[in-house]
């Protein structure tokens, strides 16, 4: 499938997708495309550089790659092994939910305001 220009709501491509492939060899900011497919349940492959700041765990979360041939290998056996697929995905989207989703950062959001204002943690 090719989609060209802006795309309002990328969920309905996610869920057609078997493998989300992120090959990034720079990458700065935050991995909102890692993100969004970890949050979607999907199988993610990526670079070092696609996951950059995640703190994802390798096998688990996503299988990260660092060379092409490995990379190329990666994305084939997700798509071969449904067993895999499902497991990478599974882990991929728990993980979003406990360190990334709203519920989480405003939990430790929270706590460091109480650290800052230095009131006691309940």
């Amino acid at each position: 499938m090719k989609v060209h220009g802006f795309v309002e709501d990328l969920r309905p491509l996610y869920a057609q997708a078997s493998v989300v492939a992120v090959p990034l060899e720079v990458s700065a900011g935050t991995n909102i495309k890692v993100l969004e497919a970890m949050a979607c349940g999907k199988a993610i492959v990526t670079t070092p550089a696609g996951c950059n700041g995640l703190a994802l765990v390798e096998g688990r979360d996503a299988l990260i790659r660092r060379d092409w041939a490995s990379f190329a290998d990666a994305v084939t056996a997700v798509l071969s092994d449904s067993g895999l697929r499902s497991r990478i995905a599974h882990h991929a989207r728990r993980t979003a939910e406990q360190r990334f989703s709203w519920a989480a950062i405003q939990e430790g959001a929270y706590q460091s305001y109480l650290e800052v204002t230095g009131k006691r943690c309940r």
